[in-house]
């Protein structure tokens, strides 16, 4: 029978001691025989140099050989902190947080204050600061952010190519 708990934290420390990743949850099981938890409503988060960087969301979590692999599903949101915040969504994602990655490969969306791409599939390289988003890949642009949070206007600028790598820290495709 799997653990059954009322929350799950789960928290990765680098190697100089500060935090480098951390998982919570309100409600999650554990079977310690497959080293496997499931989660609903997870909450994680990266973080640079001790501060938060990144914020990851979904409805269903998979937390594979106690925090090796993380399987995302359903609403997942991936939130980058910044002067420009990016976020990504999709419906499904997979994040190896030993290997700084995270792969969106249902519908991936990647949205700025002026900018969307969408993709069959998304990589994002964290230690890179890089989304590597391919197959099928169509970039939108508009000149100025969208006021309020209703839907966007066509955007006056559309390019359809197979492939973007975009680094949204540094605002570069």
């Amino acid at each position: 029978e799997p653990f059954v708990f009322r929350s799950l934290n789960l928290r990765q420390q680098s190697a100089d001691g500060q935090p480098a990743w951390e998982i919570l949850s309100p409600e999650a099981s554990y079977d310690i025989t497959s080293k496997v938890a499931q989660a609903r409503n997870l909450r994680g988060t990266v973080f640079r140099a001790g501060q938060p960087h990144i914020l990851v969301n979904a409805r269903n979590a998979k937390v594979v050989d106690d925090g090796q692999r993380v399987e995302l599903q359903h609403g997942v949101v991936i939130t980058l902190f910044g002067v420009n915040p990016v976020q990504i969504s999709g419906d499904r994602a997979v994040w190896l947080p030993r290997q700084n990655v995270m792969l969106i490969d249902q519908r991936p969306v990647a949205t700025d204050r002026r900018s969307r791409i969408r993709a069959r599939t998304a990589r994002y390289l964290l230690a890179d600061d890089r989304v590597e988003l391919r197959g099928g890949t169509v970039l939108e642009q508009w000149q100025q952010p969208p006021l309020g949070k209703g839907p966007r206007p066509p955007a006056p600028l559309r390019v359809s190519t197979t492939g973007i790598d975009w680094k949204p820290e540094q605002g570069r495709l």
